[in-house]
């Protein structure tokens, strides 16, 4: 990244965004965006990681958490173990609003999109807001439209990298993207995370018939039951029942899950009921990636790791698991198969070793079948 040229007053706190911008402030605020920085689970990990390589990659990790920190030179100023307490407002913030809105996208220091690659605005550039609407100059800013804010590869600034010692791929969403079929039918980034809707994007604005929501949606909610489909289905022959359980990437343009190895994994869970509701078996399969050391242990984001172990499904790829069962004499004529489709947003291995609370897992969907026995 280029030697820092600006300072935290050539950025506006994004409360102050908040006063003409109100709607798509209050937006931002229930975003991970707003908390990329705050996060317990990120604060933990990085305090970890730079425990483990001596800080090295501190600034490597605070680009994109605190970006603002990082392009003021805040960051470089900031002793290893961090102290949170010493970052600025304006850090604190995450990735706030002004942030992505100076990046005009015109300059790149490489062919290759990737943290840094892009130049930042120098002092007296913060000015000029860009966005999807050229809108006539105010008091705050002057308005131009940027085609680069609203492609995919704004979002590759902070979600595809290496990991900076190891050099393994750590975070490689953007590439997912692009590999998919869905560049190919104009679908970006945007139009699943930012969903677009008719309204004015300023207090006292003209009604757009387009405008990105700036929630960021993420892996919670109602996204999770867009990202998979399951089907469950059996075959009993002579006492034996065959179960067949497959998940399809049926709405996500990136592999499922995505993101940094060893945090996130998806827990398919199948159960096997007799007609009372007795549990006669049941089995669980789990889709991610598990980072490991050179002895073949599990490793952690902090580790170095030599290979990943990676069963993530990609986008319209489907992941098939089967097992099978004797049939007690007990069971009547037929029998009742139930899936359930998990998210770990943060595997239990990982929140141990952290010494965090344990994370319910989130319900992706459900499905179920009868089975004539």
């Amino acid at each position: 990244m280029q030697t820092p040229s600006l300072t935290p007053s050539d950025f506006t706190p994004a409360a102050e965004c908040g006063k003409c911008h109100q709607e798509i402030y209050n937006q931002w605020t229930q975003s991970m965006h707003s908390r990329s920085f705050t996060d317990p689970v990120y604060r933990a990990v990085l305090d970890r990681v730079l425990e483990k390589n001596q800080g090295r990659t501190k600034a490597f990790c605070l680009s994109c958490h605190a970006p603002v920190a990082s392009v003021t030179g805040e960051t470089v100023a900031q002793p290893v173990p961090l102290e949170w307490d010493r970052f600025g407002p304006l850090a604190r913030e995450g990735v706030t609003c002004d942030f992505c809105h100076t990046i005009s996208g015109n300059e790149m220091r490489g062919r290759n999109i990737a943290v840094g690659a892009y130049v930042y605005p120098r002092r007296g550039e913060t000015k000029v807001k860009y966005g999807r609407y050229q809108a006539p100059p105010n008091e705050a800013h002057t308005s131009e439209r940027s085609d680069f804010l609203t492609s995919s590869e704004v979002c590759a600034i902070c979600h595809q990298f290496k990991h900076p010692v190891s050099l393994n791929e750590t975070q490689n969403t953007y590439q997912e993207w692009l590999d998919s079929p869905y560049p190919d039918r104009g679908v970006r980034c945007q139009d699943c995370h930012m969903p677009a809707y008719s309204g004015a994007t300023a207090k006292d604005g003209p009604v757009r018939e387009r405008v990105h929501a700036h929630t960021f949606l993420d892996g919670r909610g109602a996204m999770l039951g867009r990202a998979a489909s399951l089907t469950v289905w059996g075959v009993a022959r002579d006492g034996r029942l065959e179960v067949n359980a497959s998940v399809r990437n049926s709405g996500a343009g990136h592999t499922i899950p995505t993101g940094v190895p060893g945090i996130r994994r998806i827990q398919l869970e199948v159960r096997v009921l007799a007609p009372g509701g007795e549990v006669l078996a049941r089995r669980d399969f789990y889709f991610g990636q598990r980072p490991l050391t050179t002895a073949g242990e599990l490793a952690f984001p902090w580790d170095e790791f030599e290979r990943i172990e990676d069963t993530r499904i990609g986008p319209e790829e489907s992941a098939l698991s089967t097992f099978s069962l004797d049939l007690p004499n007990r069971v009547g004529p037929e029998v009742r198969l139930e899936a359930r489709l998990w998210m770990h947003r943060l595997t239990p291995e990982l929140a141990g070793a952290l010494e965090l609370p344990t994370q319910d897992p989130l319900l992706m969907t459900t499905a179920e079948a009868t089975v004539s026995n």
